[in-house]
């Protein structure tokens, strides 16, 4: 006796011949298509997935295949607006700095990136969530993470370049130490930095920002050379914030004076004049009083007024700290 016998719903006859006709596939005799079919099959459930009567998660038609999608960034320019026409001479206990006018504008920031999707080609079954690779939970692998290229100042001298070597004469440490202070006011004002501020990443920022970028990359390595270990020392935080700020106007003022009206890129340095005298002391310090000349090319470009020409004296204790010649107490400029 059949499991689920056949109920006719109508007067027509129905052969054996007819429903045996009628088989797995669905397509019945035409006087069969004439009204609804109401056979059940018995066959067992094992053998009608063998015989792919009926598909399951694991056929073949259920796999796809994903599809990669490539994320665009999109990336947009920062301008970088020319200096305008109001630059202000500022005078500093501890020496001469400028302040100047940015009338640089910020530029749009970059937006976020989409994450990479799953790899090409990656078999996925019928109802399960694809794997990130990029996810080490799901994964179980780091991602891969491209590290940003290094930001490097042009010309910059390392540490061991900059620090002043023992065994010298006082004249010769007191030249030293002026040109060092000298030199850290125009560390990564050139050419090539001035057109760096153009390029990738750096064209979303101000100028001022930029500016910063590169004082921070630059400040330390000075710092460590004229201080060592006072480099962390409050009583010296003053003096390092003094020369920290004349640095990033002089950046400013070099920047800001490509071309247009001005003659050459302001430049500013000074010149050791002479070493009034050195006193030692018996701790191992030596006291010098040295005469310093500033230079500029202020005249050549919209800088006015920046000091050219102006004498400074300078107060410089010094002693040997660690196989170098390193400033022990914070340095006193007076401008005569």
């Amino acid at each position: 006796m059949d499991k689920f016998p056949i109920n006719n719903t109508n007067d027509t006859d129905t052969t054996a011949q007819d429903i045996e006709n009628v088989g797995h596939t669905g397509n019945a005799p035409g006087t069969l298509q004439e009204r609804p079919v109401e056979i059940f099959d018995n066959t067992p459930l094992d053998q009608a997935v063998a015989d792919n009567l009926i598909t399951t998660p694991d056929s073949a038609q259920y796999l796809t295949e994903a599809t990669p999608v490539t994320p665009e960034k999109k990336k947009r320019r920062g301008v970088i607006a020319g200096i305008g026409a109001g630059v202000v001479g500022l005078l500093v206990v501890g020496g001469l700095a400028m302040g100047l006018n940015n009338n640089n504008d910020n530029g749009p920031k970059g937006g976020p990136v989409a994450e990479a999707p799953v790899d090409p080609g990656e078999e996925v079954p019928f109802g399960e969530e694809p794997a990130n690779p990029v996810d080490p939970e799901v994964s179980g692998e780091e991602p891969e993470v491209e590290a940003p290229a290094a930001f490097e100042v042009a010309g910059l001298p390392t540490l061991a370049e900059l620090e002043i070597a023992p065994g010298q004469t006082d004249n010769q440490v007191a030249e030293s130490l002026v040109k060092l202070s000298s030199d850290w006011s125009m560390a990564g004002a050139n050419k090539e930095m001035y057109d760096l501020q153009f390029e990738g990443d750096n064209g979303y920022l101000s100028l001022e920002d930029y500016v910063t970028k590169i004082t921070d990359a630059t400040d330390p390595i000075y710092v460590q050379a004229i201080y060592g270990e006072n480099a962390t020392n409050p009583q010296f935080a003053d003096a390092i914030a003094l020369q920290k700020e004349q640095h990033r106007q002089v950046l400013m003022a070099h920047f800001q004076t490509y071309g247009n009206q001005n003659t050459a890129p302001y430049y500013q340095k000074e010149n050791f004049s002479q070493l009034q005298e050195a006193i030692k002391h018996e701790d191992g310090t030596t006291t010098m009083f040295v005469t310093m000349i500033r230079e500029d090319n202020g005249a050549d470009n919209i800088v006015e007024g920046s000091g050219n020409g102006n004498i400074t004296r300078a107060t410089y204790i010094t002693a040997e700290v660690d196989g170098k010649i390193k400033l022990v107490q914070p340095p006193a400029y007076v401008l005569q």
